[in-house]
């Protein structure tokens, strides 16, 4: 009796992460409402900024849903269409504040992929 009790706990405590994955598959998921909530946050737009760039960025999303992979590869020359859009509703001083966030943001995940790819270099070794 013992053993099952024990092993009906374990069973749970190793399916418990799996579940709680499971409740908010969406929750990170990236939409055009999130991106400029986060602009709004830091450039504090006002009304007519927010529902350009909302469109903006709602058209950048359907655009690389619908790529092909041959489209993928002119994703850059895409990028730099969209940022002239965004600068073009953006103040001055808004548009300065964007950048330094975007340099910054691209810092961390430059930095994050060098991370992840030590760890996975340093797995490897130990493995072998």
């Amino acid at each position: 009796m013992k053993k099952m009790i024990l092993g009906v706990l374990l069973a749970m405590v190793c399916l418990q992460p799996a579940l709680a994955q499971k409740q908010h598959p969406n929750k990170n998921k990236v939409t055009p409402e999130k991106m400029v909530k986060r602009m709004d946050k830091a450039l504090l737009l006002n009304d007519d900024q927010e529902k350009k760039i909302l469109e903006i960025y709602t058209d950048m999303f359907e655009e690389r849903k619908n790529m092909t992979d041959a489209q993928r590869q002119d994703r850059l020359a895409k990028q730099e269409e969209f940022k002239k859009k965004v600068a073009e509703v953006l103040t001055e001083e808004q548009n300065e504040k964007w950048t330094r966030v975007q340099k910054a943001k691209a810092r961390k995940h430059k930095a994050e992929m060098k991370k992840n790819k030590k760890n996975k270099k340093n797995k490897r070794n130990k493995n072998n």
